[in-house]
């Protein structure tokens, strides 16, 4: 999920031809986990409680504090 999966990493690598070296959004920085996702989430439960239903797509990878049966 922050970019240190040793697989997601190489199928990364994969694209970056594809990316021009200046471009600002391939980053390192851009794949670090901030956990705000974890707080987003929670903000939307409390304050957002007309939203029924949220899509988190992902690589494969789950965070840990996501609660899957909801």
């Amino acid at each position: 999920m922050d970019g240190n999966d040793p697989k997601w990493r190489a199928d990364k690598e994969k694209y970056n031809e594809f990316i021009s070296k200046g471009d600002i959004s391939n980053q390192e920085n851009r794949y670090r986990d901030w956990d705000l996702l974890k707080y987003w989430f929670r903000g939307v439960k409390k304050y957002a409680l007309w939203i029924n239903k949220i899509h988190f797509v992902t690589y494969g990878h789950l965070p840990e504090w996501l609660d899957t049966s909801n």
